[in-house]
């Protein structure tokens, strides 16, 4: 038996109350599309996308319930503080005069006599934005009234745009005509806005998805209102949604070619600006947008994102502490503001903003997942853990929250429980690169204990059934490293892995953890050298050819030290450091450096041949660059460099700032894996680039890094590749 609309109306109240959102939504919804003007529909649906902070989608279906049935407050009032909240005060005062007209007696009171103190204590200025003309909204009588008050307090500018609308209507009118060329002698007159009712029925279909459509009906609408700013807006947002960015950006210049004050369209360049990449004149549009606006909330915080994504920072969180100011309750900017204290370094403070996030908006999914990276980041991952699954219990679709439930579980050491994550995100979304990537290094350390349904698990199963054991005695042959890499090439192949690794080194890790990542930022943001990397020293050899590369690859796979020292083989792409081809075994001393030198020396020249010797070399390559003293080695008593005691001052405050926990990091699994195959294959794209002629003996006919080969080739304007 099927509901009423009364029934479904009611269910989908009783569902909104007790927080079930989409269950709400999908019966509000049944209700519009039998009747699409029903006035409590619209109104809910209208509060459900405020409560989400989707406050613009929520305006037209504020704006069909005020026009369906006006006599009822609560329409009026949600619709008004939507505007006041999206900065869009001289809106939000003309409803306000409008709900007073259409309302009556209803939209007077306590609550109307509040919103009307907002507005004043915020400084309401009278501007044309998306809003049609103004007496679309309140009387004529009411709109003389308005500007005449407008004239008398000062507010010139306000005064103006009114007896504009009045007088675009009312092109005759005696006393609006003279008291508008008291202010603006000889002032142009404007052509006219569409009715809200006329206009209504292009954002329905706006908001419907139907975008084409929506741009039709504005070239026709167009072709009457030939300077309707509005029909223009519609217009760019539309071709926004067809991700036609140039054409939007031109739809918004004719707006403001119309009307230079509307801020509205100086803020949706800058938005598809940002989606062209362009961050810099993104953050030129909001300026302008700001100029005209300056509680333009929305603007200051799209600003704040694009100056992130240049590594701008601090102006990043001025912006976002701007948006904070004008709304403090507004939850998006304080999880920006986390994201850009995380992207500077700075943890603890960007853990602080994601709290004030979710505390502020409780059910903010993605604020939950953002502080569980940085607790990630600060190696809690038993903190990590709890908000993934706080953001999943909200949105169980989250798909990057189970990708970074898998990183946290894997490195709490529940793998099993990673694999299981990772392959949730996968099931989600298919082609979530991330996930896969996550998976594969996973599979290094880790062999899953059950049977999974997933190609990556799969492949990564089979290839670890390839034998690179070195035989005990003799030479490790061309022909072994051609057949390995044939047979993972193939297992790649046949589980159609179409999968792309960002890491140019194959590493065989201990459970120690380096803290590679700290040390190298406080180098780079600082100039100064960590404390730890003066006892960081490295035993290197430097192949000859891309098959010398993987046949240490097998050596340092078997190869036994006393301490299972972290080792890698990689490919040279820093364009300040000489070299090609390398081999690296991490020590802790120099004397273990020595010794193992002395050990490896031995088994390359039994597996690989003479001509390999090792060296030891001292910490990172960047060093040098700044310290050239850093790089020499003393073997018979104190260092030439050793650490500068002024600078434990920079470690102290850094580490207070970030709070990074000890990490166990599991240990690589012995033999081949599949994030080995990935990095081979980036080796192989390397030696064509550099012309290594060893690399025609391996089956791989075509580039799969393009960058790596362009990045090779360039390499050899700089140095010389001479093949042994």
């Amino acid at each position: 038996m099927s509901l009423t609309l009364g029934e479904t109306l009611q269910k989908g109240i009783d569902a909104h109350k007790a927080g079930q959102f989409e269950k709400a939504q999908r019966l509000y919804a049944t209700i519009l599309n039998a009747q699409p003007k029903h006035p409590d529909a619209n109104h809910n649906m209208g509060v459900l996308a405020v409560g989400v902070g989707k406050i613009k989608a929520a305006i037209p279906f504020f704006i069909t319930a005020t026009i369906a049935n006006p006599k009822v407050p609560q329409f009026w009032l949600s619709y008004i503080n939507a505007l006041i909240n999206l900065g869009h005060l001289d809106e939000a005062q003309s409803v306000l005069y409008e709900a007073e007209g259409k309302g009556g007696e209803s939209a007077k009171g306590p609550a109307f006599d509040k919103l009307q103190q907002q507005l004043t204590s915020q400084g309401f200025v009278y501007t044309e934005s998306f809003k049609g003309n103004i007496l679309d909204k309140v009387t004529l009588t009411k709109a003389l009234r308005l500007a005449e008050k407008s004239a008398k307090d000062g507010r010139v500018e306000e005064s103006k745009s009114i007896y504009q609308d009045i007088l675009n209507k009312f092109p005759k009118h005696k006393d609006a005509l003279k008291a508008f060329q008291k202010l603006v002698p000889h002032a142009p007159k404007l052509a006219p806005e569409p009715s809200s009712e006329k206009l209504q029925a292009i954002i329905n279909l706006y908001t419907q998805g139907h975008l084409q459509k929506a741009l039709a009906e504005c070239k026709k609408m167009l072709e009457v209102y030939p300077n309707s700013v509005v029909l223009y807006n519609i217009s760019g947002a539309a071709n926004m949604g067809l991700k036609k960015f140039n054409v939007a950006i031109n739809n918004y210049q004719q707006a403001l070619i119309i009307n230079p004050s509307y801020a509205d369209a100086h803020y949706n360049i800058g938005i598809a600006l940002d989606n062209k990449a362009d961050p810099s004149a993104a953050i030129d549009s909001y300026k302008k947008a700001i100029a005209i606006n300056p509680n333009y909330a929305d603007a200051y915080n799209n600003m704040g994102v694009a100056m992130n994504n240049k590594g701008d920072f601090n102006g990043a969180i001025n912006s976002y502490q701007k948006v904070i100011t004008i709304e403090p309750n507004n939850a998006q900017a304080y999880n920006n503001m986390g994201n850009a204290f995380k992207d500077k370094g700075e943890l603890v403070t960007a853990i602080e903003m994601y709290s004030h996030a979710v505390k502020t908006k409780p059910d903010y999914a993605e604020a939950y997942n953002n502080r569980g990276s940085a607790f990630i980041d600060r190696s809690d991952a038993e903190a990590a853990v709890k908000d993934y699954k706080k953001a999943l219990d909200i949105n169980p679709n989250f798909a990057e929250a189970y990708n970074n439930l898998g990183v946290a579980l894997s490195n709490s050491q529940s793998s099993e429980k990673a694999v299981d994550s990772y392959s949730e995100a996968l099931k989600i979304r298919p082609n979530y690169t991330d996930a896969k990537l996550n998976l594969v290094t996973l599979l290094a350390t880790y062999q899953p204990e059950k049977e999974y349904q997933n190609v990556i698990v799969t492949a990564s199963k089979s290839i670890r059934k390839i034998d690179i054991k070195c035989n005990t005695q003799g030479l490790i042959s061309d022909e072994q490293v051609i057949k390995v890499f044939s047979a993972s090439s193939n297992i790649i192949r046949i589980n159609n892995l179409e999968l792309k690794t960002p890491v140019p080194q194959a590493f065989r890790r201990n459970s120690v953890e380096l803290n590679c990542k700290r040390h190298m930022l406080i180098f780079k943001t600082h100039d100064v050298i960590p404390e730890f990397c003066f006892g960081c020293y490295k035993v290197q050899v430097e192949p000859r050819s891309v098959i010398d590369l993987i046949k240490l690859f097998f050596v340092f796979d078997q190869l036994k030290l006393e301490n299972n020292n972290t080792r890698k083989c990689m490919i040279e792409l820093r364009p300040e450091i000489p070299g090609f081809y390398k081999g690296l075994i991490y020590c802790s001393s120099l004397q273990q450096a020595n010794d193992i030198a002395v050990q490896l020396d031995a088994v390359v020249i039994q597996k690989i041949g003479p001509g390999l010797a090792a060296k030891v070399k001292r910490g990172c390559s960047e060093y040098p660059v700044s310290f050239p003293d850093y790089t020499q080695i003393n073997n018979a008593g104190p260092q030439l460099m050793n650490y500068n005691e002024d600078w434990r001052v920079i470690e102290t405050q850094y580490d207070k700032k970030n709070l990074i926990q000890a990490e166990h990091r599991p240990p690589t699994l012995a033999g081949l894996n599949l994030s080995d195959v990935l990095a081979m294959q980036k080796w192989i794209d390397y030696a064509k680039g550099i012309e290594d002629s060893s690399v025609t003996l391996i089956n791989q006919d075509h580039v799969c890094y393009q960058a790596i080969y362009d990045t090779a080739q360039a390499r050899l304007s700089t140095f010389q590749f001479n093949a042994k």
